[in-house]
């Protein structure tokens, strides 16, 4: 899953409507090397409409690829509420709050 080549497939993938192959798709695509298009996409997931797992997934991955560069949109899903709070943890973790 980790091939450059399949980053147009994985891209699709994110508006697949099953929320699984979304949140696999942030996943495989967070073993690649960042690029811009790709991060903006992630960036743009963070929010309070995306599946939860998907907002995880991209949480995790924006902050392995350049925490610094993406702590806005991190600290910006700390304020995101879920009935179990599972993006704010995520949110957390990533910023080392935990």
């Amino acid at each position: 899953t980790a091939r450059p080549g399949l980053r147009s497939f994985w891209t699709k993938q994110l508006e697949h409507p099953n929320f699984d192959r979304r949140a696999n798709a942030v996943t495989a695509l967070s073993k690649l090397q960042p690029d811009a298009a790709t991060t903006a996409k992630l960036r743009s997931l963070i929010n309070d409409k995306a599946p939860i797992q998907v907002v995880i997934n991209s949480i995790s991955a924006l902050a392995a690829w350049d925490k610094a560069g993406n702590t806005d949109v991190i600290k910006a899903a700390q304020k995101i509420v879920d009935r179990r709070g599972r993006i704010k943890a995520a949110a957390d973790r990533a910023l080392g709050a935990t």
